[in-house]
């Protein structure tokens, strides 16, 4: 320690014990109390930690921008169709086709057109516990038809990929142009499908 160093910690411990004797002098004499029972109740009583922020659609993008499964499924819970839709695909990675039968069907009905697009094939082929029904795939796949639209003039690019590919052989002329969006948009597999 340098010399200049010590005289100050030794003028800084010094001065604590004036410090203190200013204390006493400048505090007017109290005669104590007893607290409170409100208050000791108070002090006893630890705060309760705060609750966790709701989870946001911010927190279930898609498939591969998610939280958690967990996360997913609470806005799932909520009604939030696209929170379904992406359990509903950890379910299917996760090889529990029943569940990801089950998530797809309250996300379609929530009115996620990517669900309806994946529940139709689980329809057609009876996967997930469904049975084989082919009209039943085909009334799915019109209403991701209806719903697709929405979602890829709203930006997201697998939709329009999506609906591209419901429209081929529907509609050959609206697909190409479809699957231009997308290749202009970066995903490379749509570019020769607009040629």
């Amino acid at each position: 320690m340098t010399k200049a160093a010590a005289l100050f910690t030794i003028a800084f411990l010094a001065s604590l014990p004036a410090c203190k004797k200013e204390e006493k002098k400048a505090a007017p004499a109290e005669t104590p109390t007893a607290p409170a029972p409100e208050a000791k109740a108070a002090e006893a009583t630890p705060a309760a930690p705060a609750a966790p922020a709701a989870p946001s659609e911010k927190d279930c993008v898609d498939e591969k921008n998610f939280k958690s499964v967990e996360v997913c499924l609470a806005l799932c819970d909520a009604g939030n169709a696209n929170g379904c839709y992406v359990a509903g695909q950890e379910s299917l990675m996760n090889d529990d086709e029943a569940k990801a039968g089950e998530l797809f069907t309250k996300a379609c009905d929530g009115g996620s057109a990517f669900a309806c697009k994946w529940l139709a094939p689980m329809h057609r082929n009876g996967l997930g516990g469904f049975p084989k029904d082919e009209a039943k795939a085909t009334a799915l796949e019109d209403k991701a038809r209806q719903l697709y639209p929405a979602v890829c003039e709203g930006g997201k690019v697998q939709a329009c990929w999506d609906l591209a590919g419901l429209l081929e052989t529907k509609d050959p002329a609206k697909a190409k142009q479809l699957y231009k969006v997308a290749c202009d948009a970066g995903k490379t597999a749509a570019c020769d499908k607009a040629k």
